[in-house]
């Protein structure tokens, strides 16, 4: 390098290793840059790694790329409750081409599947998860028994050992059954979760009647009904046995004369809108608070009429032992023909039944009442009025007893116009079942009185059958089979007769007349009692009926029928 037409040696850059003979010194270069280099070769294997890395990732692509657009295919398909295009789905993932994509389509669908059937069974509308969530997927093959089955099963132990709820857990196994109902392992877990919630609630409901008045003998049998399964509970029912037996023999008694029946209409919620023809079938709602207070104070508590007699397989109808307080006596109370019939909707009457507030309300339309606005109301009319007095008066309800109701089909339900050939009809069946739902929640239980309300003794044999099947098909259907059969009118057919075998046949084992006494008896096949009316007629003319019971006298509403008019009439 040349500065100034000198070389300079200083301006060399001096590296070690290399001069004139190379090898070691110091030396310099001159005439050119200076150039660095260490020249390294690729080893010979590298490319041999990078194609295999190059193939292994692309098979990798290939099949994660399968079992993914298989899986979305099942999902979307899954999201969309299309069951056939899940079973397709599925189908096609779980025998995909490419090899090794099955197993990924697997994992990912059990995952989402397992998902899904826990999101079902912690649903809040239950029923229509349960319902979905098996519409969905009980074709899609191995997954029902691989993972739904197994769940469910496990299900049942964690409520045995307390981890899951009830509700839960009974759904879990719920959706399980209801894909695959005739799986062994399944029967055996619904035995098995039928047997532990029934030991549990007997229990719980055992601890709860022991401290109740009187609950004593009830705690002690439902503390006997506790199942072994439940080994925990079971040991301290067995030890709470014998001290409430002990209790139970001080505090109970064998009833073992006729328990008297009293029914009444449908109530006078509004006298000022009656006819004063009313004033001899109908008693007020003032009456009837009147009548429950007195009956209390006289020491009656209701009993269901359904407990006093028993059905055993071959259909033979024997008395049941009914035991209660030794302080009190039994009575069964009934509601004639609580159809709320369009005759009678003006006179006085409520016009239907509603739930309201979680109750049961009535309802009637202002021009109805007489009042400016529609009236909902919970102090009118017998179950409402009942269920107060009820609720400030536990102990007047007996294990849970409330009132039979008797009804008529050709009306309607409760006030809605349910038969055949009515408008809305299903709109009105719908709104009738869930005033039945709440009433048989609440311990309330359904007579017939036929369909049509006909005096039995007019008709045929055939037009027997006809009616009665009318009021299966048509009333039946909304409040469910029974047993108990109220002669229309009191109308009484034999037992021997064809008629009455015809109504045995078709499930009715007590048969209720009309009459002033306190009357049972059993023929083998059935049980005959009487209901005795609480009308205005009885407590204005025969008040010696309601001796013991309580006081016509004092049970009379003045007020009320003053305001009945004596223009109205019948008809």
């Amino acid at each position: 390098m040349s500065v100034g037409g000198k070389r300079h040696k200083d301006s060399l850059g001096y590296v070690r290793g290399y001069g004139r003979s190379r090898g070691s010194g110091y030396g310099y270069v001159t005439g050119g840059s200076m150039r660095l280099s260490s020249r390294r070769r690729m080893p010979r294997f590298l490319p041999y790694v990078l194609a295999i890395v190059g193939i292994v990732a692309l098979v990798i692509v290939l099949v994660a790329g399968s079992a993914w657009l298989n899986y979305a295919r099942f999902t979307r398909a899954a999201r969309a409750l299309d069951a056939p295009s899940v079973a397709a789905a599925y189908t096609a993932g779980t025998n995909a081409p490419i090899p090794g994509s099955s197993p990924i389509f697997w994992w990912l669908v059990t995952r989402y599947v397992d998902s899904e059937f826990s999101r079902a069974a912690n649903a809040e509308a239950v029923d229509q998860a349960i319902e979905a969530f098996a519409d969905t997927f009980t074709d899609a093959g191995d997954l029902v028994t691989e993972i739904v089955i197994p769940k469910a099963i496990t299900a049942v132990d964690q409520y045995r050992n307390k981890v899951l709820e009830e509700r839960v857990a009974g759904a879990y196994l719920g959706i399980a059954v209801r894909m695959r109902p005739q799986f062994a392992d399944l029967i055996s877990a619904q035995e098995t979760y039928d047997i532990l919630v029934a030991s549990r609630a007997a229990f719980a409901a055992a601890k709860k009647a022991a401290q109740q008045p009187y609950g004593s003998e009830e705690a002690a049998e439902l503390f006997g009904l506790v199942a072994e399964i439940d080994e925990e509970n079971y040991a301290i029912a067995q030890a709470e046995i014998p001290e409430l037996k002990r209790k139970a023999n001080e505090e109970m008694t064998t009833w073992t004369a006729p328990v008297k029946h009293f029914t009444l209409n449908p109530l006078l919620a509004f006298p000022a809108m009656a006819p004063w023809d009313y004033s001899n079938d109908f008693i007020t709602a003032v009456e009837f608070k009147r009548v429950l207070k007195q009956l209390f104070d006289n020491d009656y508590v209701l009993v269901g009429l359904e407990t006093l007699f028993t059905v055993d397989d071959k259909g033979a109808v024997t008395p049941t032992q009914l035991r209660v307080p030794k302080e009190k006596k039994p009575l069964v109370l009934s509601i004639e023909n609580l159809s709320y019939a369009t005759r009678h909707e003006g006179r006085g009457m409520v016009d239907r039944l509603v739930v309201s507030e979680d109750r049961i309300a009535t309802f009637t339309y202002a021009e109805h009442a007489g009042t400016d606005s529609d009236v909902i109301s919970w102090d009118n009319d017998v179950i409402p009025i009942l269920e107060q007095f009820i609720e400030d008066n536990p102990t007047f309800s007996w294990r849970g007893a409330r009132a039979t109701i008797s009804l008529a089909g050709y009306s309607g339900t409760f006030g809605y116009r349910t038969a055949y050939g009515n408008e809305d009809q299903q709109a009105q069946i719908a709104s009738a079942q869930e005033i039945a739902d709440l009433l048989d929640e609440k311990g309330y239980t359904f007579a017939s009185l036929g369909f049509e309300y006909l005096e039995m003794s007019t008709l045929e044999p055939e037009q027997i059958a006809f009616d009665a099947q009318s009021w299966i098909d048509q009333t039946g259907n909304i409040v469910g089979t029974t047993p108990l059969f109220f002669w229309p009118f009191g109308d009484v057919l034999p037992q021997d007769s064809e008629g009455a075998a015809l109504l045995r046949g078709l499930g009715y084992r007590s048969f209720t007349q009309i009459g002033p006494n306190s009357f049972e008896e059993f023929t083998g096949k059935a049980r005959i009692d009487e209901r005795a009316f609480i009308d205005g007629n009885g407590l204005y003319n025969w008040p010696e009926r309601y001796e013991g019971y309580f006081d016509a006298g004092a049970v009379i509403d003045t007020e009320g029928r003053d305001l009945m008019s004596y223009w109205l009439e019948w008809y």
